[in-house]
């Protein structure tokens, strides 16, 4: 295929205002063909999971603060893997850093640090279900139990990765390490400008996915980007350390039950 390969300069903070990105000497070194920060390349936000208010979107690139370790500043575009690598030890990040909201329930406290700006709380959704009445009336006895579930990672056999490949006729191909490759494609299509018809998505054998490869990556939505503004393929493929801090992690719940018998 030819394709260039990205490679993603990620925060090594989990919570902190964007100062400055300097990428000029990243430019300059050997085999890099671009160097993309959200000042030269502004995408829309993605919303990641359908229930989530839009106004908690991400973007692809950070804009003005990083909200977790593994947030991606800056995106290098090589020839070869290590050119990449290499690129990213050459751009140069300020920050201030803020707050971190490590424990969940914290993060609903009246003085917690709001990670999206301009929000009331840190409070993605509300949902409600059943009718106005109290559903332990009448019991004989009630029964309360506050369960905890730890924060994990999926750690796939194989790291997360994709291939863009932009066509002569307007449409598109992505290669994708998914174990759902109609919603990645239906959820993607839309971020490239597509209808879902000019959109092609396919999965080879995947090496494990449990659960975390199971929806659409901002780092699609980059590569795809790349790949257009290039016009030549474009791949991506995680390390491991990457995987731990980039796939998206799982559970993390604390509920508070009450059971009526």
């Amino acid at each position: 295929l030819g394709a260039a390969v990205t490679v993603f300069v990620r925060s090594t903070m989990a919570h902190a205002v964007i100062d400055s990105i300097d990428i000029s000497d990243a430019e300059a070194m050997p085999g890099v063909l671009a160097v993309y920060t959200a000042e030269n390349m502004e995408l829309p936000a993605v919303n990641i999971f359908p229930m989530v208010d839009p106004a908690l979107s991400r973007p692809p690139l950070a804009i003005g603060r990083v909200r977790f370790v593994g947030d991606i500043v800056a995106m290098i575009v090589a020839e070869t893997n290590k050119q990449g690598v290499d690129a990213t030890g050459q751009v140069v990040g300020e920050y201030t850093p803020l707050h971190a909201n490590t424990d969940i329930e914290a993060a609903l406290g009246p003085d917690a640090m709001v990670v999206w700006e301009g929000q009331d709380s840190n409070v993605c959704f509300h949902t409600e279900i059943g009718g106005e009445t109290d559903p332990l009336e009448g019991a004989d006895a009630v029964v309360s139990e506050r369960v905890v579930t730890q924060r994990l990672a999926g750690v796939p056999m194989e790291g997360n990765g994709c291939i863009a490949i932009p066509e002569d006729d307007g449409h598109m191909t992505f290669y994708v390490s998914s174990q759902n490759a109609h919603s990645v494609r239906d959820a993607l299509a839309p971020e490239m400008g597509l209808d879902p018809d000019k959109c092609r998505v396919r999965t080879p054998w995947v090496g494990g996915g449990f659960g975390p490869k199971g929806g659409l990556y901002v780092e699609f939505v980059l590569a795809g980007h790349a790949a257009l503004r290039l016009g030549r393929a474009v791949k991506w493929h995680e390390q491991r350390s990457e995987n731990m801090v980039a796939l998206m992690h799982g559970r993390a719940m604390v509920m508070n039950v009450e059971m009526g018998v």
